[in-house]
């Protein structure tokens, strides 16, 4: 969509800095919502906010319009979706149910089957989702182990400060969030 250059530098500029925007709204909302409405209205804050770019979207890329029309690839989708669906689920309620039970084991195994039937139709699908000529880049592999690795570490920052201070300090959600 960009090319290398000042272009490319641009926008990840403005994705980086929406990214911290948004988190930082994000967390004050959700203080906010939870404090005053109940913590499950937080559900809700993605339909209206991503309706928005999802009816603008034309005007984001260069030119105005989309250069060339991208297939579907239906079954990626619901194979990569289903498979991480399942696979969270699984390791949500593995330690209620326990990891050795056979609901754990067959939604950890369903996961499984999902998640490699994703890569088989990524392989022959003639427009994939991910097309995995990309993971076999050394820069590209590196940068989304890295952005794993610092997302991961973020959320699990935010996740236990948010927890301690409504948990261990009292504090309650609005100033939570405004902390």
């Amino acid at each position: 969509m960009f090319g290398q250059g000042v272009g490319r530098n641009k926008a990840l500029g403005v994705w980086g800095g929406l990214g911290a925007a948004g988190a930082t709204v994000g967390l004050i909302t959700g203080g906010l919502l939870t404090g005053h409405a109940g913590w499950d209205c937080i559900f809700f804050l993605n339909v209206p906010i991503g309706s928005r770019p999802w009816h603008s979207r034309r005007g984001w890329s260069p030119g105005g319009a989309y250069q060339a029309r991208r297939r579907y690839d239906p079954l990626g989708a619901l194979t990569a979706t289903g498979g991480q669906m399942l696979l969270v689920h699984a390791m949500a309620t593995a330690p209620q149910d326990g990891w050795s039970s056979p609901k754990t084991i067959g939604t950890l195994a369903t996961a499984g089957v999902l998640l490699v039937a994703f890569v088989v139709v990524e392989r022959r699908a003639e427009a994939p989702l991910l097309p995995l000529r990309m993971l076999c880049n050394r820069a590209v592999a590196s940068a989304n182990l890295a952005g794993l690795l610092l997302g991961g570490s973020f959320f699990a920052f935010i996740f236990i400060g948010t927890f301690s201070m409504q948990q261990a300090l009292g504090h309650p959600a609005p100033q939570t969030g405004l902390t």
